[in-house]
């Protein structure tokens, strides 16, 4: 009686990373999160070849410092910064890293930056800019605003202070999101009158990058917070 012998299977363990995405060696999977895998495929034997996978995505998160979310026609140039540096700024009212409100006119624009890392994967951030003319009582308030509101110190460990010295009629909404939109911070302040200084305390959240924005009926400003 002659005894059969199932082809051996052989195992091996690759270490990968990628920009965005990564198809196993097989082709039956493209996967694009950070984790470790198991593929199959067949082996010089003809038996199956087990691999396990240990993938690192390296999408790099970037994001643009300094510019707000509104402006008026007559305000003086804004420089602005990306994160990481070295990237390149692109857009309407954009020379280097520099935007001119008042060289694109009155309506909505879209501000981008895109930097490469040293693997040469490529990430890209927008962000919306209004430009008003910024006539009557409100256009002065936010024109005001942005100038006076202050968030101190920046960058900073968690702790950091928001500061207004202006007379408001109206209640401020303060809302901190992440990088995914979420919501971190949401508090409204009432009565507002003469100097305003109000402490966040954001210590148990990890170190990145957040948004601040302020509104009201009237006002729609925002301001990045860097938590080292």
């Amino acid at each position: 009686m002659s005894i059969v012998t199932a082809p051996p299977t052989t195992f091996a363990t690759l270490t990968e990373s990628a920009c965005d995405s990564y198809t196993v060696p097989s082709g039956n999977q493209t996967y694009t999160v950070t984790g470790t895998y198991i593929d199959t495929i067949a082996n010089v034997f003809g038996g199956d070849s087990i691999i396990t996978i240990n993938l690192t995505i390296t999408t790099p998160n970037v994001d643009i410092v300094g510019l707000d979310s509104s402006y008026c026609i007559s305000d003086s140039t804004i420089i602005i910064s990306g994160v990481p540096s070295g990237g390149t700024f692109s857009g309407s009212g954009i020379t280097g890293n520099v935007f001119n409100p008042s060289s694109v006119g009155i309506g909505m624009y879209e501000i981008t930056y895109e930097y490469t890392d040293p693997n040469s994967c490529v990430g890209v951030v927008s962000q919306d800019v209004f430009v008003s003319n910024c006539t009557g009582a409100t256009g002065i308030l936010r024109n005001t605003l942005v100038n006076d509101l202050k968030l101190y110190p920046n960058p900073n460990t968690g702790l950091f202070t928001i500061g207004l010295d202006q007379q408001i009629e109206e209640d401020l909404v303060l809302t901190i999101t992440n990088v995914l939109g979420q919501v971190v911070y949401d508090e409204t302040l009432t009565n507002i009158s003469g100097h305003l200084e109000k402490q966040v305390d954001l210590r148990t959240l990890p170190s990145g990058i957040y948004n601040l924005g302020v509104t009201s009926p009237n006002i729609n400003i925002s301001k990045k917070v860097i938590l080292k």
